[in-house]
């Protein structure tokens, strides 16, 4: 017997232990265009590959790219559009409520016009859409390193007489802590995954604070500032150079990102600026908050205690009355896709 032969006899033996399923077209090419019998199957590959990638930049251009730069220069020229999947509707009810008072707040913030929900899986950018009048400057946080000190000083006291007048609008009687129109908020520090609130009342809300760890684990200055009571105010609630617009001279031309806005007890906007610092920029910028906020030396302490005792310093529950738990409080977690 030749080799051959045995390498016949031996697939023949092989498959009828083992039989094969029938061949794709692909494969089939794969196996009669192989480089040694054929070499025109690169080409066709080739020309594949080549057609995916064409319509891959189709659908971009129509579907991305064409709309946004058709926006940029006709309406974009003075109509900002937000979308995310949740969290705008409560933005575009902030801004209403802030520019109804903005005779009295004299704040830089941008105009609402209306907002939708749009989901259809045809569109790639489902989701919820803000639209609101654009407001022109330079992102601080591009910026703020690489000012001098004597820049730095210059923005900061435009901040202060802006928070002076947000902060002077008190809380309606029996307002819960939220939005301004009394709903949830967008805050990443209050919940990770999800819109979070109203909070009934202060203790309400630091019970949420504290949420699964035990009262033996608090330090001191966490059960000394929950017992205290605060008057709630008018709070931005992301107060950081990322949501701040400056021009060319270093004026302030806007405060953005009204998502996470409402009413919060009074030391709260002080405890978001000093501990929920993202990077560089927001570890200098809490040098400067003393200067446009007043300080609140033991809530900062106890938010400061409760974020590095937090899981994975993440908020991933909510809190909601029940009168037949221990402390009249229920505990009900997220799950995050």
């Amino acid at each position: 017997m030749s080799f051959q032969e045995f390498r016949l006899f031996l697939k023949e033996y092989t498959l009828s232990f083992f039989p094969q399923k029938p061949l794709t077209p692909t494969e089939k090419i794969f196996k009669l265009g192989s480089l040694r019998r054929n070499p025109y199957w690169r080409f066709y590959f080739a020309v594949r590959r080549w057609i995916g990638l064409g319509r891959s930049f189709i659908h971009h251009s129509i579907f991305y790219s064409l709309p946004s730069l058709v926006w940029k220069y006709t309406f974009g020229q003075w109509v900002y559009v937000k979308h995310g999947l949740n969290g705008y509707k409560i933005e575009y009810n902030n801004l209403k409520f802030l520019h109804d008072h903005s005779r009295e707040l004299r704040i830089p913030v941008p105009r609402p016009y209306f907002s939708l929900v749009f989901l259809h899986h045809l569109w790639p950018y489902h989701g919820e859409y803000l639209f609101m009048s654009r407001l022109h400057g330079q992102d601080l946080h591009q910026l703020w390193l690489n000012l001098s000190h004597s820049n730095k000083y210059k923005i900061v006291s435009q901040l202060r007489s802006y928070m002076l007048n947000l902060r002077s609008m008190k809380a309606p009687p029996e307002t819960m802590i939220g939005s301004f129109h009394g709903g949830p908020v967008g805050c990443y520090r209050l919940l990770d995954s999800d819109v979070v609130g109203p909070f009934l009342d202060e203790p309400h809300f630091n019970r949420h604070l504290r949420g699964p760890l035990a009262s033996s684990s608090l330090s001191s200055a966490v059960l000394n500032s929950h017992q205290k009571r605060h008057d709630l105010c008018a709070t931005h609630n992301d107060l950081f150079p990322r949501n701040i617009l400056v021009d060319a001279d270093l004026n302030v031309t806007g405060l953005v990102d009204w998502k996470s806005s409402g009413w919060f007890p009074a030391h709260w906007e002080y405890c978001m600026c000093r501990n929920w610092a993202y990077d560089e920029v927001d570890k200098d910028w809490k040098k400067w908050i003393h200067e446009f906020l007043d300080s609140w030396a033991e809530e900062e302490i106890a938010d400061h205690d409760l974020l590095r005792a937090y899981p994975n310093q993440m908020v991933y529950w909510s809190t909601r009355l029940n009168i037949d738990s221990k402390d009249g409080y229920e505990l009900y977690y997220h799950t995050r896709d």
